[in-house]
């Protein structure tokens, strides 16, 4: 009988113990692994959201951390590689991902869904006839002509920028008047916004010209200048962007003396009492640039 091995009953049960042990390791580990991801995939699906992205960065640390966790408990369980896994992506892919996710999903959002007045380019990008709500806006090298098509006739607004002067960025057609947007001076103000509006003026035409004050900075004055409709639209018609708007007005930009542009103060002639500077010099009518 030597050539045959007796197994006990002993044997048996210890055989099955281990094969239950087995199988709860394994159980245990695949759970755990199977916590880790579901955490994992939510918080990255969460990251997707635009604008609700971003909340994101406040939770990822703590669940992250969480989920480094049961990378490790997976490992001691049996679950090698998925713990592998998990703490690789715990540590270098999670936290990439949610660093770029919420950006850029809330950018596309922006871009594709934000309001018109949102997406503004540098004037260098607008020239000629532009479309806007209230009617027509023709950008020339040294201003602009806005052309109100709401009224009966059409009513002309002209923004004269000084050579020295910041470049429109975008004009929009407000009641009785036009809303100029104009560049930051500095990183704190992105951009600066003036709106010009008063009552019509029988054969006159609201004009907005950039002067230089006795100091040699900045600011914008309004008029109502008597300008031939029928030379506007000849000008207009002719599609000259680099025509000068300054000529059509009858105007000549102020030229800034050389002790000023050496920062020295020169007298110089103040502004005309009976021309009206917009929004009582305010941010956008007199902020220096």
């Amino acid at each position: 009988m030597s050539g045959y091995k007796v197994i006990s009953f002993n044997d048996t049960q210890q055989q099955h113990n281990n094969m239950e042990d087995n199988t709860n390791t394994d159980q245990n580990y695949k759970g755990l692994a199977r916590a880790a991801w579901i955490i994992i995939g939510v918080i990255c699906l969460i990251a997707l959201i635009p604008a609700v992205g971003l909340l994101t960065w406040f939770i990822a640390f703590p669940v992250l951390v969480a989920t480094f966790v049961l990378g490790i408990i997976s490992i001691t369980r049996g679950g090698t590689l998925q713990g592998v896994l998990i703490l690789l992506v715990s540590l270098i892919v999670a936290p990439t991902y949610l660093l770029i996710a919420p950006m850029l999903s809330t950018f596309v959002f922006a871009m594709v869904f934000g309001e018109p007045s949102e997406k503004v380019v540098d004037q260098t990008e607008l020239n000629g006839e532009h479309q806007t709500d209230g009617g027509l806006v023709y950008y020339f090298d040294d201003g602009v002509i806005a052309v109100d098509t709401r009224k009966a006739p059409h009513r002309f607004c002209i923004y004269a920028a000084h050579p020295e002067g910041r470049k429109v960025r975008k004009v929009a057609l407000i009641e009785d008047g036009f809303e100029v947007t104009l560049p930051g001076v500095s990183e704190a103000v992105k951009e600066a916004v003036s709106g010009f509006s008063g009552p019509v003026a029988a054969g006159k035409v609201q004009v907005i010209s950039e002067e230089l004050d006795q100091n040699g900075n900045l600011f914008t004055q309004s008029r109502h200048l008597a300008i031939d409709p029928e030379a506007i639209q000849q000008l207009l018609n002719s599609e000259d962007w680099s025509a000068s708007i300054w000529e059509l007005c009858g105007l000549a930009p102020q030229q800034r003396s050389k002790d000023n542009a050496a920062g020295k103060e020169e007298p110089g002639p103040e502004p005309s009492k009976g021309a009206s500077l917009d929004a009582e010099q305010g941010e956008g009518s007199s902020e220096e640039r």
